[in-house]
């Protein structure tokens, strides 16, 4: 709590320019920015409700001295991210400085005070004389003043008393990051005014950067440090994606074992220097360095702060990758780089393509369509795109000598062989002795035999060896990822690494012991591990999937319009409201553990209570009374369980539950259920009575994907989604005995909801429209409205079967799980020559 002197609280005028800025900074929800959650009055005091930040601030941190090299670039990194979010909404903090940056235990950078400065002075920038614009605002003659920036921390502008903008804070990122290298300020003297001399006339020292500090970053600091502004750096974003790119190199010094530097510290005789140069000069002369040494160093792609999965792979002949990524226009696509090039090229008909692989001559390029749940192959040389097959929730595919493609069309469902040119898929694998997964084929080089990952659950667990030719499979060794084979190697991951490990491919032996080749491509995913990797016979890529993005569930009107307070934040996948409005269940990932557990929290506090500990729960759904919620176990088969009061059982209801519950009907009578393991249905909605001895049996099931329903409130109609006209549009049909169906989106829609009087339906378009239509059930039918647009949707994650809003009041308010920081950069890690290693 701050208390807000008595000079502001006299001053109306000032006090409404505070109050309306304060409500700007609230908007700032960010990560590593410290919140305002109010401005409040107690006692007849104007007071600032701020968010409680643990740990030391990084004042306190410098006192003993700079921080190593790899840990001041984190911090700096996170400092920028921070700069960036506000800088965006056109705020500036104007004092930044160590004092008002904390480090929380679990290491994450918070700025304090974020724009106070301006909220004290009013409206600034008015005039180049403005008072705020100077060292000290002074709100009067007689009152007292508010310093806005420490000497050391101003830019030269603000020094001057001159007009400001963004680069006044890339100024004090410098100066602090200056700091945190060094262990002492960029400019310091006996007295402001000294401080304040070197700042308009001297640079800093930079014999004082330690010497492991990456030549990027001593570039970076003389540019946010030119006194200039014309030719300082103009963005902190800029900032931003350099320090990520030094990030992503393997060459910043490790920090373990590193004391830190003291703020003064000692500098060897420029003799020994010499010596020591001299010596190092005449081995390195003795040893020269090897035409195949491996090399390491990385790429990033477009827009890498999008936070889109990287996913890439290497051409065959090691020349090319083709990635993951958004363009300006924020639609994921493919995209190619040649190693020896600058620039990627974006592949126009990949929208939303994923898991890419290589044909052998390199020519072309099959992936997966998130949106149509196909099989599709691009011409590289072309463009042109087509059809293969069906496959939703595919995980994997490998383009044979032959002109076979082998593939996991479906989490559970075996592999499938399809001809390259498109034609009918034919099952490759049984279930019996491998277990029901089957995942990321791999072919040998007789395009005959393959190795794929196989196991009792959608994770996997064993790396078996397959062919074409025979039913017959057997494991290889004792590797639990998915291989690749390059030039007499296995290559794997294990843990958080990847190895290569000697292989007989006639044999089908492992030989030797593995090497590690590559760090930190591992993804915890409950008790397995996912990588993100692909080999050729010089170069190896990897990239790091494992950041999530940040979000929030917010409150809005009819009009979009925000009230009250954000209720939950974290990594949230989706959320369902309790039947009585009062509790929200949502499905929340660990960042430390790559866990998902169903949470609650209370729709008038927000406080969140974790509901389950069994970890990878997920997709929660309430009973009809609110007593209970079924939640799916993601790592146990799809397992559905109901949780009452945090204690978990089991529903005994067969091969029914391998899917995840989507709606419970109202009545209490049925169980709508997502199962996506038919490669020739995809995705399909399935009824589960929940009384008497009933089975499950499918309810919804085509050659086209229906997912995402609800079940009216009487219990009568259904609203689901399907693709059947190429792409995601909302039906209604009877419920449960199906009727005549009726289409109610016109532009693409998903995620429908009805009201509680079933007497609207809610969707979202594709543009990100939120949409009502009326609904009127008559003896013959239902009749829908033309839809009508009520706002635009705040961003939110797309994932197929969790909800990401919900209605409440009559239709007056809605709850929206809207993302408010996208997944940290992504990078693509090369290594060169790669076998030197083994």
């Amino acid at each position: 709590i701050k208390v807000l002197p008595d000079d502001v609280a006299d001053d109306s005028e000032r006090l409404a320019r505070f109050e309306r800025e304060a409500h700007v900074l609230a908007s700032l929800n960010h990560p590593h920015i410290a919140s305002i959650h109010g401005l409040e009055e107690s006692g007849g005091a104007p007071c600032l409700v701020l968010e409680l930040v643990e740990g030391q601030t990084l004042a306190e941190r410098l006192e003993a001295g700079s921080l190593p090299v790899d840990e001041a670039i984190d911090v700096s990194r996170q400092i920028a991210a921070a700069l960036e979010a506000a800088h965006e909404k056109g705020i500036i903090h104007r004092d930044l400085k160590p004092a008002n940056v904390k480090i929380t235990p679990e290491g994450t950078v918070k700025v304090l005070d974020f724009g106070l400065a301006k909220a004290f002075a009013g409206d600034a920038g008015e005039s180049a004389a403005d008072a705020s614009l100077s060292p000290t605002l002074t709100l009067s003659a007689t009152r007292a003043g508010v310093i806005l920036g420490t000497a050391a921390y101003m830019s030269p502008e603000q020094a001057r008393g001159k007009r400001i903008n963004k680069r006044t804070d890339i100024w004090a990122f410098g100066c602090v990051l200056y700091e945190l290298l060094s262990g002492r300020s960029a400019f310091d003297g006996e007295t402001a005014s000294d401080i304040i001399v070197r700042i308009l006339e001297h640079e800093p020292d930079w014999q004082e950067l330690p010497a492991g500090t990456p030549v990027k970053i001593r570039e970076l600091l003389q540019r946010c440090l030119r006194r200039d502004q014309r030719d300082r750096l103009h963005d902190i974003a800029d900032a931003r994606i350099e320090i990520d790119e030094v990030l992503a190199e393997p060459s910043v010094p490790s920090t373990q074992g590193m004391a830190p530097r003291p703020r003064r510290h000692l500098v060897l005789p420029w003799t020994l220097v010499v010596v020591l140069a001299v010596l190092l000069g005449l081995r390195i002369l003795q040893k020269p360095v090897s035409q195949d040494s491996p090399e390491w160093f990385a790429i990033v792609p477009p827009n890498s702060t999008s936070g889109t999965s990287l996913e890439p792979a290497v051409s065959p002949d090691g020349g090319t990758v083709v990635f993951r990524a958004q363009n300006d226009a924020g639609i994921t696509r493919l995209w190619v780089r040649s190693l020896g090039s600058a620039s990627s090229r974006e592949l126009p008909g990949t929208e939303n393509g994923y898991h890419p692989f290589w044909s052998p001559d390199g020519r072309s390029i099959g992936f997966f369509s998130f949106e149509t749940g196909k099989l599709k192959r691009v011409d590289l040389a072309d463009g042109r795109v087509e059809v293969l097959a069906d496959a939703l929730g595919p995980r994997g595919g490998a383009w044979g000598a032959d002109g076979r493609i082998l593939f996991a069309p479906t989490p559970l469902g075996g592999l499938y062989e399809v001809p390259a040119a498109g034609g009918r898929a034919i099952r490759v694998t049984r279930t019996e002795s491998i277990g029901k997964s089957q995942a990321w084929p791999y072919f040998l080089p007789d395009g005959k035999r393959f190795l794929f990952l196989g196991g009792e659950d959608h994770a996997g667990s064993l790396l078996f060896l397959g062919s074409l030719d025979t039913p017959e499979v057997k494991p290889v060794g004792d590797i639990r990822s998915r291989a690749e084979y390059v030039d007499g190697y296995l290559v794997f991951g294990d843990g958080d690494t990847v190895l290569a490990q000697r292989f007989d491919v006639d044999s089908a032996e492992l030989l030797g012991a593995p090497v590690r080749v590559a760090n930190g491509v591992g993804i915890r995913l409950g008790s397995s591990m996912s990588y993100s990797f692909s080999a050729s016979r010089n170069i190896l890529v990897s990239a790091d999937d494992s950041a999530y993005g940040e979000t929030q569930l917010v409150s809005l009107d009819r009009r979009g319009r925000r009230f009250g307070t954000d209720l939950v934040f974290g990594q949230i996948h989706g959320f369902a409201l309790s039947p009585d409005a009062t509790t929200l269940a949502f499905e929340r990932r660990d960042p430390t553990t790559n866990t998902t557990n169903v949470w609650t929290a209370d729709v008038a506090t927000g406080v969140p209570l974790r509901f389950t500990s069994d970890d990878d729960t997920g997709c929660p759904v309430w009973s009809p009374d609110g007593s209970r919620i079924l939640t799916t176990n993601w790592t146990d088969s799809y397992s559905i369980k109901g949780v009452v009061d945090g204690k978990i059982e089991e529903l005994a209801c067969g091969k029914s539950c391998d899917g995840w519950p989507i709606d419970w009907s109202s009545d209490g009578k049925y169980l709508v259920i997502n199962r996506a393991d038919d490669p020739v249905t995809g995705e399909d909605l399935w009824i589960l009575p929940l009384t008497g001895e009933g089975q499950g049996a499918p309810l919804l099931q085509s050659q086209y994907n229906e997912v995402r329903a609800h079940v009216s409130r009487d219990g009568q109609w259904i609203a689901y989604d399907s693709d059947e006209s190429g792409r995601f549009e909302v039906y209604v049909q009877a419920f449960p005995d199906l009727g005549r169906r009726v289409r109610v989106s016109v532009a693409g829609g998903t995620q429908p909801l009805w009201h509680e009087d079933g007497r609207e339906l809610y969707y979202v378009r594709e543009d990100g429209a939120f949409m009502v239509a009326r609904a009127a059930p008559g003896a013959s039918g239902m009749t829908i409205s033309s839809p009508q647009m009520l706002f635009q949707a705040p961003k939110h994650i797309l994932l197929e079967s969790r909800r990401q809003y919900a209605v409440l009041d009559d239709g007056e308010r809605f709850i929206f799980n809207e993302i408010i920081s996208e997944q940290p950069p992504r990078s693509i890690a090369i290594v060169k020559n790669w076998q030197a290693l083994t």
